[in-house]
């Protein structure tokens, strides 16, 4: 069975809302979430002072699910959050599990 990791990058302001959606439609599926900088950014996304250092405050959080579940977890969270600017990747993950 192959597992995937979905990386939203959000705005500090909408976290909490990616993490309320994704706990209504993940259930008790692990995921995780963390600060970061975001880097490369549209100026027009970016406060001043965040354009002078180049990088902008960011939430990431990180789910991951099975490979048939991606398709409709990202329809899901693109038409919940459509016109935000969460950026996305994924990734492949080659090993899990718990110790």
């Amino acid at each position: 069975m192959v597992k995937l990791c979905l990386s939203l990058i959000c705005s500090p302001s909408s976290e909490e809302q990616v993490l309320d959606e994704l706990l209504q439609i993940q259930g008790d599926n692990l995921f995780t979430s963390s600060m970061a900088f975001s880097h490369g950014l549209a100026p027009t996304r970016m406060a001043a002072s965040e354009q002078v250092l180049g990088r902008s405050a960011s939430a990431v959080v990180q789910v991951i699910v099975e490979e048939s579940a991606m398709p409709p977890l990202i329809t899901h969270l693109a038409h919940a959050f459509k016109g935000t600017g969460i950026r996305y990747w994924v990734t492949v993950v080659v090993m899990d599990g718990e110790m």
